[in-house]
């Protein structure tokens, strides 16, 4: 772990494992946090809180340091995954998805539920909220990435593989069915949705309330 040079700490941090290159920045992170704390060899070791003048935790100022670390944009985009046009699944999946907690490659890397040999794939999407009827593309959002998760998930545990065709009429199938399921204002037939979604989003006729 460490050892004194006359009155000086020199850390010297062993690992029982080689790193994994993603954890490359976590360890420098380390290296820096350790490097503004100076060990005193005639001080006996004691717990500090860092929030409190005085050093005692206390729980107001755990509160408030909860309260500090959430912004409200962050806020705002995980209230708006809870809609009531789609599934409470695909809901509590884009939430999930936008905090990074889906078994994704990457997270059972890191959880060692997986080895860093096996080949997979994976995408990325990010979506721009539009300006005009943001619910409308928010369900669109839901249908995108539920319906390629659903379709890795098939792939991953070999029930089907899913074409680029028909994941396209998957989304469109899903998006359409929730827009028009929850909307009694809804004007657009599928054919409609089909041929232009973007028109059927920001026309007035289609806007949600």
């Amino acid at each position: 772990m460490g050892h004194w040079n006359g009155n000086t700490w020199s850390w010297n941090l062993r690992w029982r494992r080689e790193l994994h290159t993603w954890e490359d920045n976590q360890v420098e992170h380390l290296h820096q946090l350790l490097s503004c704390k100076h060990p005193q060899r005639a001080k006996k070791d004691s717990w500090c809180w860092s929030h409190e003048k005085k050093g005692q935790y206390s729980v107001k100022s755990a509160y408030q340091l909860l309260l500090s670390c959430e912004t409200n944009d962050c806020t705002r985009i995980m209230k708006k995954c809870w809609n009531k046009m789609e599934p409470n699944k695909v809901c509590s999946f884009a939430w999930l998805l936008l905090q990074n907690r889906i078994p994704s490659k990457d997270n059972l890397l890191r959880r060692e539920a997986i080895k860093e040999a096996m080949d997979a794939r994976q995408g990325f999407i990010q979506h721009l909220w539009a300006a005009r009827n943001k619910q409308g593309w928010q369900v669109v959002w839901h249908a995108v990435v539920w319906s390629i998760w659903s379709a890795r998930n098939a792939a991953f545990f070999g029930e089907c593989r899913v074409t680029e065709e028909s994941m396209l009429k998957i989304i469109q199938s899903h998006s359409y069915f929730w827009l028009s399921g929850k909307s009694e204002s809804w004007p657009y037939s599928f054919l409609d949705w089909v041929q232009n979604p973007s028109r059927c989003l920001v026309s007035k006729r289609g806007k949600h309330p």
